[in-house]
């Protein structure tokens, strides 16, 4: 139940989105800086990671409603690179060097319906917590499609988000976040 929950629940938390191509919507990720924890209420900016990028996007489906082996998201990133300036090509036979996707961990509603027992709001934590997804990268490169599992709910749900989905870099820092930014001058 925890699996399904969470993973029909990844379409609603990608919220501030844009409309896009192909029946997806995009949201457009920035760098990930240092929280500012001076008393004077100003710090130099600093980034959160010492990787950077040209550009990093989460894709979600415009669908209102989904299912079992549908599109939960694309993540994907281009011009990765290492904090000598070098492209980033991680090895898929070592986790320790992937990126990280993180969904924060949604509430689950379960509605009436197919003989299921369970009707009600999920206390915190039995909807899976936290999902995190590996990303392997080439020549600073990934686009990686993630799907909802192939297991069919037994009932109507209603997924919320309760937080922003992040990608950390393969040292486990904040590398981009949904955000905004000004054009460079």
């Amino acid at each position: 139940m925890r699996l399904v929950a969470s993973a029909l629940g990844l379409a609603t938390v990608l919220l501030p989105q844009l409309a896009g191509a192909a029946g997806t919507s995009i949201s457009y990720l920035v760098p990930a800086y240092v929280p500012c924890a001076s008393v004077s209420g100003v710090c130099p900016p600093t980034l959160a990671s010492s990787f950077t990028f040209e550009r990093a996007l989460l894709r979600s489906p415009q669908a209102r409603y989904t299912g079992p082996d549908k599109l939960a998201f694309i993540v994907e990133l281009r011009g990765v690179r290492d904090a000598g300036g070098q492209l980033v090509t991680t090895d898929p036979n070592d986790p320790s060097d992937d990126f990280v996707v993180v969904i924060p961990e949604s509430q689950v509603t379960l509605l009436e319906g197919n003989g299921s027992p369970v009707v009600g709001t999920l206390a915190p934590g039995l909807s899976g917590g936290p999902t995190t997804y590996r990303l392997d990268l080439t020549n600073g490169r990934t686009r990686t499609r993630f799907t909802t599992p192939s297991v069919a709910p037994r009932r109507a749900f209603v997924a919320e988000s309760q937080g922003t989905p992040m990608i950390l870099d393969s040292e486990g820092n904040r590398f981009a976040v949904i955000g905004a930014q000004a054009p460079p001058p």
